[in-house]
């Protein structure tokens, strides 16, 4: 199943991987007395049911994955804690929605940069900007900024045109 992912790889560094899963099956033979008898057992875990939390399609060689995998799409649930956030007020606008991570972020000169960049813009934008960071740090906000600690994201996203979020900086839309 996995031998296509090992097609580009140096003769010496698979003799090297395989060395080291060696030694690490004997320690672990010795310690624990499991016999490991694949690399493909402990990095796959075939079970009777493994349940995958994404889709088939967002999944590399998807379509190799027997029946007893299980795609079942994300697991997202509502927090139990709901914060005050009027959601009809970003209805039927030209959403912008800015997250990067509600706790353990502080990027004051990154929100102060969004707000040049889309400041007395035609858009409206949310951003969350956590636990850590205070509102009060970030000087003037523009009129189209709705700025929150926190916002109940899988709802928001619901109006969002376009998402700038922590992985990496990337943007999504």
């Amino acid at each position: 199943m996995l031998e296509h992912l090992s097609q580009n790889i140096p003769t010496e560094i698979i003799k090297t991987i395989n060395d080291d899963f060696q030694n690490l099956k004997t320690k672990i033979k010795e310690k624990y007395d499991v016999e490991i008898r694949s690399p493909y057992e402990v990095f796959c875990n075939p079970a009777l049911l493994t349940i995958i939390y994404t889709t088939r399609e967002f999944q590399p060689f998807g379509e190799t994955f027997d029946q007893t995998y299980k795609f079942v799409g994300p697991s997202i649930s509502l927090r139990s804690t709901q914060e005050n956030f009027d959601l009809t007020a970003i209805k039927g606008k030209s959403l912008i929605y800015i997250s990067l991570g509600t706790v353990f972020n502080q990027a004051i000169d990154f929100y102060k940069l969004c707000f040049k960049a889309f400041g007395n813009t035609v858009h409206t934008v949310v951003m969350s900007i956590g636990e850590k960071a205070q509102i009060s740090d970030l000087g003037e906000i523009p009129k189209n900024f709705i700025v929150k600690n926190y916002v109940p994201q899988t709802e928001v996203l619901k109006y969002t045109k376009l998402f700038i979020c922590k992985k990496n900086m990337d943007v999504v839309s």
